[in-house]
């Protein structure tokens, strides 16, 4: 596990606390494998640059939030800006306050051996076994909590981690907690890889593979979050996504959800812009708030036989789900689940 990055985020932080010149640890930090992640992720549904990175670092040294201007006009480059100056610059000015318990999360990182069994857990919820043996970073100061990236590599941001509980008023993160973050994220790398193995020689159009990779994204994140996270448990999903028991949020998702597979089928998305408006519902916790409620849907009435047919082929997902819905909506009608138009499952069956 390599903790290059958090360590020197770490000395950073800690000399702006002691009110030391810290602008020249900033390009050091710039050139860290870690930050190179912390940027690509960002730069899945956001467009951010290394050098407006380097303006929030030199902001914080400074004790002022900087002006950052967009990149360009596009949705993604202002949802970069909002990242870097909201969220990102309240978890490093907190961090600046506190890095004694920043500390002493990485340390208690720094005293386990997470690989093994974070990996473990990983290949076990996965349909069949694949070999992958990816790097893992820990570092501190970017968006998400954690991410896989360029197939190999994932990282934890032991700060967003941490400050997410101090701001929900939660304990932290048992080590149990973290061997699953970091498996869940070795679940995508391994299911990716399944599913390279599985469909690569698929021949799709440009809306097709756009349906393709949503319907694939949606079970990637729904399996990682529902079997590892969740444990199986509706009581604990629902409490890890923060979902409502009327359902109202959760079905409010999957009707964008299939509002934008409908779009995709019928050519009305026709730019990366387009798709990042339409998208945009569904960034954060959508997609994995769709595909855990989906999977369980289908492990409720069904059980994991078909969880697991539906992780290996994502295409069964919406057919394989609305006959689960429909019968257990038969069994009770106060569930309120949601069914998604048999037209849809046509459309998709064509893929």
């Amino acid at each position: 596990v390599d903790f290059t990055q958090a360590e020197m985020m770490l000395d950073f932080l800690k000399g702006i606390a002691d009110g030391e010149p810290v602008s020249y640890k900033i390009d050091p930090i710039l050139k860290t494998e870690g930050t190179e992640l912390i940027i690509k992720q960002m730069n899945f549904v956001r467009r951010v640059s290394f050098e407006q990175y380097g303006q929030l670092l030199n902001g914080l040294a400074d004790g002022q939030l900087p002006h950052i201007s967009p990149l360009d006009s596009s949705e993604r480059s202002k949802r970069g800006v909002e990242g870097l100056t909201k969220r990102m610059w309240q978890s490093l000015s907190w961090a600046v306050e506190h890095t004694d318990i920043v500390k002493e999360q990485v340390a208690i990182l720094q005293n386990m051996n997470v690989y093994q069994d974070a990996l473990d857990l990983a290949l076990t919820n996965l349909p069949e076994p694949v070999e992958i043996s990816p790097s893992l970073f820990i570092v501190i100061g970017g968006r998400a909590g954690a991410a896989a990236l360029d197939g190999n590599r994932i990282y934890i941001d032991i700060l967003i981690m941490t400050y997410s509980r101090i701001s929900q008023n939660r304990p932290f993160m048992k080590e149990s907690e973290f061997i699953e973050f970091f498996a869940h994220e070795m679940h995508h790398i391994g299911l990716a890889k399944y599913h390279q193995t599985k469909f690569g020689s698929l021949s799709l159009g440009k809306d097709q593979n756009r349906m393709f990779q949503m319907l694939s994204s949606i079970v990637a994140e729904g399996s990682a979050s529902y079997l590892i996270n969740g444990h199986r448990d509706e009581t604990l999903m629902r409490k890890n996504l923060k979902l409502p028991a009327d359902k109202t949020k959760e079905n409010e998702l999957l009707c964008t959800f299939e509002e934008l597979l409908n779009k995709m089928q019928n050519g009305e998305i026709q730019t990366q812009e387009e798709y990042d408006k339409f998208n945009t519902l569904m960034i954060g916790q959508g997609y994995h708030i769709v595909g855990s409620v989906m999977l369980w849907t289908i492990d409720r009435a069904e059980g994991m036989n078909s969880v697991m047919k539906v992780i290996s082929d994502p295409r069964l997902l919406i057919p394989v789900y609305n006959k689960a819905a429909q019968s257990i909506s038969v069994k009770s009608d106060a569930d309120k689940i949601y069914i998604f138009n048999p037209d849809l499952i046509q459309k998709i069956s064509l893929l």
